[in-house]
């Protein structure tokens, strides 16, 4: 139920970021959810993984009724994630809404 919420909130934050910078915002927002689940597919290969190598015997043992420790940090590295992806788009954006207001000014001038 967390992670819906999370997928949610995913959404609607890249949504947000497109709109502000006039883009698309749909396809953002599906990036955002994207990230989030590549995070925690990512996270859980690495893990089951670990255990397969580490504790042999315990992958047929697993169940999967209550939530462990490595759920809530799956969780925060995923939010961290989407947040890190969000950081680099609106630097990224911010940069392209500069470029051109630079580059109109330099129209005219010598190269001397």
């Amino acid at each position: 139920m967390l992670g819906i919420l999370i997928i949610f909130a995913a959404y609607r934050f890249y949504s947000s970021l497109a709109g502000k910078f006039k883009k698309v915002k749909w396809h953002y927002g599906l990036l955002g959810i994207g990230v989030y689940i590549g995070s925690q597919f990512v996270i859980g290969f690495v893990y089951g993984l670990y255990m397969a190598i580490a504790y042999p015997d315990t992958v047929y043992e697993n169940t999967f009724t209550s939530y462990t420790l490595v759920d809530f940090v799956g969780w925060i590295i995923s939010i961290g994630a989407v947040y890190g992806v969000y950081l680099l788009l609106e630097k990224k954006f911010r940069k392209e809404r500069a470029a051109p207001m630079s580059e109109i000014n330099e129209i005219g001038k010598s190269e001397a």
